[in-house]
C-alpha cells in the first residue's frame, strides 16, 4: 500500500491542517492552537487538573504546562487548589478568560465546519467511528 493512501498519513495530515488553521486564526487573540484548544476544554469543562486537561486536548504533560503557564501569565487561566487534594492544583478560566472565549469558541466552530463542509451525516459518523477506534486500539493495547 502507497503510504500516501494510509489512513495514519491522512489523519496526521488532517491534524496538521486543522493545527495550521487554528493557528491562523488565533494569531490575533495572541494564542496558538495547543492554547485554543486548552481554552476551548477549560470553558467545556468549567475546572480541570493538568492531567486531565492534558488528556483531553490529546497533548503529553510538560508542553500542556508550559501552555498553561503562558495562560496563567496572560491572566487567562488561573491555579486554585484542590479541595480534596492539596497536592493538586484545578485550572479554571478566570473573567478575562472568560472574556474570549466567545472568540475561541468561534474559531472551533468556523475551522470544525469548513473541515466537515461537503460531508453527510453518515460519512461523518463513520469518520469518527473510525478514529475512536484508531485511538481504543492504540490506548489500550501495547504496540
Amino acid at each position: 500500500m502507497n503510504s500516501n493512501d494510509s489512513i495514519s498519513h491522512w489523519a496526521h495530515r488532517a491534524l496538521i491542517s486543522l493545527k495550521m488553521h487554528v493557528d491562523s486564526r488565533a494569531k490575533d487573540l495572541d494564542l496558538a492552537s495547543p492554547e485554543v484548544m486548552i481554552l476551548h476544554a477549560l470553558d467545556e469543562t468549567e475546572t480541570s487538573s493538568l492531567m486531565k486537561l492534558a488528556r483531553r486536548v490529546g497533548k503529553a504533560h510538560p508542553p500542556v504546562l508550559r501552555h498553561v503557564d503562558r495562560l496563567v501569565s496572560e491572566g487567562l487561566v488561573e491555579r486554585l487548589p484542590h479541595p480534596g487534594d492539596r497536592r493538586v492544583k484545578v485550572l479554571k478560566l478566570t473573567q478575562k478568560g472568560k472574556a474570549i472565549i466567545p472568540k475561541v469558541n468561534t474559531i472551533v466552530e468556523d475551522i470544525h465546519s469548513a473541515a466537515l463542509g461537503g460531508l453527510d451525516q453518515s460519512e461523518i459518523d463513520t469518520a469518527v467511528h473510525v478514529l475512536k477506534s484508531i485511538v481504543d486500539n492504540l490506548e489500550h493495547r501495547d504496540v
